[in-house]
């Protein structure tokens, strides 16, 4: 699977500015929660929703690396989940 997008995609610089856990969880989108888990297990279920991934297999790791990469090549980065520790 190619991560590249198939036209160019001009982004802004990443920002670091801090997104609280309660302005998200005023968002009722699954794009409203750290997904980490849910994205590198493939899972629409929303208690998969949740940023702990470093227990999952090696091969749900590379998933979620390849998410990463998906979206960082083609989204701006807004900033980084206020006390986040998943990085």
């Amino acid at each position: 699977m190619s991560f590249e997008p198939k036209q160019k995609v001009e982004l802004d610089p990443p920002k670091d500015d801090v997104i609280s856990e309660d302005y998200l969880s005023k968002c009722d989108v699954f794009a409203g929660r750290d997904a980490s888990r849910a994205l590198a297990q493939s899972s629409l279920k929303p208690e998969e929703c949740r940023p702990d991934w470093q227990d999952l297999s090696d091969e749900h790791k590379k998933v979620l690396d390849d998410w990463y990469t998906f979206f960082s090549k083609r989204y701006n980065i807004k900033g980084k989940v206020e006390g986040a520790t998943n990085t």
